[in-house]
């Protein structure tokens, strides 16, 4: 009597795949280490004002809470599949590299030469170069959204019926 899902008429639950999930997760470590940063400026408050800290100690106060909220917010969007969410990953994404690389190179007290770093650079273009990949090819695997047209002939959509029975 094991009847399958598509058989007896129910449609089944599509699975999210691994890597949405594994997305979902570096998106979170990277909200964690953001907040992490807010909390240890919010820490050392004194400290940063005691040997005058770029921009004051409000900036990495801001700029861990911003990242932190982009992060966080972007792994629920890929989480919950809205079909915008890979977009709006990608744009927060390389918004977070373009800060993380101006920080490290133009606002750093002690800037290090381009040349001493060339090796994190080029870590850094293969690790975004992955996950904007994993962005872009997540896309196919989001809720499509409902057109207008598509929400009027659906016959639960405002308790209206379905007119082309």
């Amino acid at each position: 009597m094991t009847e399958n899902f598509s058989e007896s008429g129910l449609a089944e639950k599509q699975k999210r795949p691994l890597l949405l999930w594994m997305l979902s997760l570096i998106l979170v470590a990277a909200g964690f280490t953001s907040l992490l940063q807010a909390f240890r400026a919010m820490q050392s408050w004194n400290l940063l004002v005691a040997i005058g800290y770029r921009f004051g100690p409000l900036y990495p106060v801001f700029q861990g809470l911003l990242l932190a909220g982009i992060f966080f917010v972007g792994a629920a969007l890929l989480l919950a599949r809205i079909h915008w969410a890979p977009s709006y990953n990608i744009a927060g994404v390389i918004a977070a590299a373009v800060w993380f690389w101006l920080d490290r190179l133009v606002f750093n007290l002690n800037p290090q030469p381009l040349v001493d770093q060339i090796f994190s650079l080029v870590f850094f273009i293969i690790l975004l170069g992955l996950v904007l990949a994993g962005l872009w090819s997540i896309g196919p695997n989001m809720n499509s959204p409902k057109t207008v047209h598509e929400e009027s002939q659906d016959s639960s959509f405002m308790g209206g019926t379905n007119e082309q029975e």
